[in-house]
């Protein structure tokens, strides 16, 4: 990433916001290859329905609104307000959808243990059977795939080492540091 951006900044000259524009586009193209991706997972909200899906969209878009205004604080906004309505709308929706699903997941167990006992007991084993979510799932750090805990954060530490570890470089730039040596001293 860092040999790319120093690649396109030495061959032409670019202003603050193409740079901060190029550096936004190769770390979110870094998360793309090292973290693992967000997927929707069924089986932890089985009671979903489509008007949830059309109240969370809205409920997105008003989040994204208020973020767009600079995320106001306090109800004399009406960004904020709005987005704190939609958001206690979906809310009570989502509560209502997963009452009324657990309601008639009871209401069948009942029927089905008198009247259908096969049934009763393929719906109980399917409620308590795992996610079946992959658990193989880990972090990419150079190249290598890392899926335990201990390797994650040892392979972290050691980035985060790396990155505060001072370094010789040619691209150094030791007026920078002289100024904010300065600013830490007047703190």
């Amino acid at each position: 990433m860092c040999e790319t951006l120093s690649k396109v900044v030495t061959n032409r000259a670019i202003d603050e916001n193409e740079f901060y524009s190029l550096s936004c586009s190769s770390l979110r193209d870094c998360a793309k290859k090292c973290f693992p991706t967000k997927r929707k997972r069924r089986h932890l909200k089985p009671f979903w329905t489509k008007e949830l899906t059309e109240l969370h969209a809205h409920m997105r878009s008003s989040r994204a609104a208020r973020c767009s205004a600079g995320r106001p604080r306090g109800a004399q906004h009406k960004e904020y307000r709005e987005y704190k309505a939609v958001k206690a709308h979906f809310r009570r929706a989502m509560r209502r959808c997963g009452e009324q699903f657990m309601t008639e997941l009871d209401h069948k167990l009942e029927y089905d243990s008198v009247h259908d006992s096969v049934s009763f007991w393929r719906t109980v084993n399917l409620r308590k059977r795992g996610s079946g979510a992959d658990i193989g799932g880990g972090i990419n750090f150079e190249g290598n795939m890392y899926r335990s805990r201990e390797e994650i954060t040892e392979q972290w530490a050691k980035y985060f080492k790396d990155l505060y570890t001072p370094t010789s470089s040619p691209d150094f730039d030791s007026h920078w540091e002289y100024v904010v040596r300065q600013e830490v001293e007047q703190t």
